[in-house]
């Protein structure tokens, strides 16, 4: 009887035949041979296919098509019924995993520590349109356990110590064993709003302390192909349309539809599906008013929603400010007339620079510590 694999990396595809193809390459370029790949292509998208299809003939890709195109949350979910391995991961189509990757978390999970079943790592950032990395920046290398608990609460602050070490799937390794448990207990391992942060979120309450490594294992594309990245600068009302639900924000005080609110109504379901409200009870709902007004201001400086949209998205945080009690309305009122003349220079500044000055931007790259690199898969080691 064969054994299973150790990894199955599901690599979902919708459009982006180049980015598809950078991503499989960097799997299928691992120096590490115990892992099966799984690539949908979201649409069957005849592009996407003739991209890739010399990596098909590896025999550990299985290519599969889906004529109807799938929502996030199902086509993840989807992909993840037909996983034959110990641990699961994701590789969206706009990041490429960094060599030596499988072998260093082979290493970490064949140390039979109880957090050693869910690992995450954060990640690069390559901006394609100057050819600019963005390292992450780590002290040194290592592992550390993190409390699931803690790390849940912090992660919806404004200071937390590893903000990106919730395990998104997407950056994480995760035991089958887990992923099983969550389906059992949801339904589906991978759920509405985000199937990432649903994903995250779940995983924690499965499991008391997760390993986290201080070093990248991949690298993500710039914003500028993300879909929560443009959803920043105009809202997540397309996306959310996709996914045919009555009422989305069920939980959260704001009611619409910021990529910070969907994240954190993710996190309030699965403090109720797990019946826990005693965690959004240690949250400080501050720390959502605060992230939802910054993205306003965001929204604001780019431009791209109508002033009758914007001053709905605000009345939304207004809304929930003051049906909070009165110290976080003097806290947000004290706010606004202390930065609004701040707030409004620096969204000048950013405006700017991403329309008229657009060519400075490789240089404040480099400033911030980016470096120019021959292309993103020479970037990871491929």
């Amino acid at each position: 009887m064969n054994q299973p694999p150790k990894f199955t990396i599901l690599l979902p595809a919708k459009g982006r035949p180049a980015l598809v193809r950078d991503a499989l390459k960097s799997l299928t370029n691992q120096n590490f041979d115990n892992f099966e790949i799984i690539v949908s292509n979201n649409g069957a998208d005849e592009n996407v296919k003739q991209a890739i299809l010399d990596l098909l003939e590896d025999k550990r890709v299985i290519y599969i098509e889906q004529k109807k195109v799938l929502s996030m949350p199902e086509h993840w979910e989807q992909l993840s019924l037909l996983a034959n391995g110990e641990y699961l991961m994701v590789l969206t189509d706009r990041s490429v995993l960094k060599q030596n990757a499988l072998k260093t978390l082979d290493d970490i999970h064949s140390n039979e520590n109880e957090s050693n079943k869910i690992i995450s790592w954060p990640w690069d950032l390559y901006y394609s349109d100057s050819s600019m990395l963005m390292d992450h920046k780590n002290v040194k290398c290592e592992s550390v356990i993190l409390n699931s608990e803690v790390l849940m609460v912090e992660s919806m602050s404004l200071n937390c110590a590893y903000p990106m070490a919730l395990p998104r799937g997407l950056n994480s390794s995760v035991s089958m064993e887990i992923v099983r448990k969550i389906r059992q207990k949801a339904g589906a391992a991978f759920l509405p709003i985000n199937p990432d942060f649903s994903f995250a979120y779940n995983c924690l309450f499965e499991q008391k302390k997760i390993t986290h490594l201080t070093c990248s294992l991949m690298i993500s594309q710039g914003l500028a192909v993300s879909n929560g990245g443009n959803a920043y600068l105009t809202d997540s009302s397309v996306y959310v349309a996709t996914l045919d639900l009555n009422r989305p924000i069920k939980y959260s005080p704001i009611k619409s539809l910021f990529v910070e609110n969907v994240i954190a109504e993710d996190f309030f379901s699965a403090c109720h599906l797990y019946e826990r409200l005693d965690l959004i009870n240690r949250f400080d709902m501050k720390f959502l008013y605060q992230k939802c007004l910054n993205e306003l201001q965001e929204k604001k400086f780019a431009r791209l929603l109508p002033k009758e949209h914007i001053l709905s998205l605000e009345e939304s945080i207004n809304q929930a400010i003051s049906e909070d009690n009165a110290q976080v309305q003097l806290f947000f009122n004290e706010i606004k007339q202390k930065f609004s003349g701040f707030l409004f220079l620096r969204g000048l500044i950013k405006r700017l620079v991403n329309t008229k000055l657009k060519f400075i931007k490789p240089y404040l790259l480099r400033l911030r510590g980016a470096r120019k690199v021959i292309s993103i898969l020479d970037a990871a080691g491929h």
